[in-house]
């Protein structure tokens, strides 16, 4: 299932691993853009494997950043939430993380990243997976990161 994002078109590129993993951070790719010397230019999501191990999924723009910036969840947790403010893509973003308990994600033991990027305006939107496993991310991939979903396990 998907969460987040806007679902009027079907022209997107999902991004679910083969091996069983779970969504734990993104590698920020910053760089200029309009009056912003630091802004996301470009979201690279981050799984973890069920052996432990840390890959990169598919990037989520086509567009260069100077500086990459990468956030990671502790070990634990996994990506419960995501805030953004748009203007032509992702300008600033940031993570909320839960801990992993079993299939789900338990709310009551959560954290915050501070935002990336200093972007004001635009569009603000905020997604949540509402205590479900993050195990992919669906969306529109361009020169800028385009709106996105969480795709979550589905366990009931």
């Amino acid at each position: 299932a998907r969460v987040g994002g806007n679902p009027q078109s079907n022209a997107t590129t999902r991004d679910v691993p083969e091996d069983p993993s779970v969504l734990v951070g993104f590698d920020l790719h910053m760089g200029p853009f309009g009056d912003s010397d630091d802004t996301v230019r470009k979201l690279v999501p981050l799984f973890r494997s069920e052996h432990d191990r840390l890959f990169e999924g598919k990037p989520r723009a086509n567009a260069k950043g100077q500086q990459r910036r990468r956030v990671l969840a502790r070990d634990g947790y996994a990506v419960s939430g995501i805030s953004t403010h748009s203007e032509a893509g992702v300008r600033k973003v940031k993570f909320t993380f839960c801990r992993v308990d079993g299939l789900r994600l338990d709310p009551l033991d959560a954290y915050e990243s501070p935002f990336y990027g200093e972007w004001e305006g635009g569009r603000i939107a905020t997604l949540d997976t509402e205590g479900k496993l993050p195990v992919g991310i669906d969306g529109w991939v361009g020169l800028g990161t385009g709106e996105f979903w969480l795709v979550v396990a589905e366990t009931d």
